[in-house]
């Protein structure tokens, strides 16, 4: 059992061979979160070079009047994970620094698994 985990966590990006951030993105207007949870996605692909999934909606997409959409990024062990982190709080900053995705809210979970 524990080789055929081990093989499956190897094979599908999951830790330990894969650090996993989670990023929940949180607002009440749909479209607006759409296209923020969009241009999150565009600017990690553009910079990042480790697999980005995303955005989606979980099963439950709405709680509270807000839509949910959630970004995972799969950082594998042998990216410096200083540098990528670094990227990642830059794109967030920018992210918050354009107007109408300010009212957008970005939690972050690291190794939600």
């Amino acid at each position: 059992m524990y080789k055929e985990q081990i093989y499956d966590r190897h094979n599908f990006k999951y830790p330990p061979f894969y650090r996993l951030i989670r990023l929940t993105l949180k607002h009440r207007d749909y479209e607006k979160l759409k296209e923020g949870s969009l241009w999150l996605y565009n600017v990690f692909i553009q910079n990042l070079q480790i697999p980005v999934l995303g955005p989606e909606e979980p099963a439950i997409s709405k709680i509270r009047n807000e839509f949910i959409r959630t970004i995972i990024i799969k950082i594998p062990t042998t990216v410096n994970l200083v540098k990528t982190k670094k990227t990642i709080e830059k794109v967030l900053f920018s992210f918050d620094a354009i107007a109408q995705y300010r009212a957008i809210k970005v939690s972050v979970n690291v190794d939600y698994y």
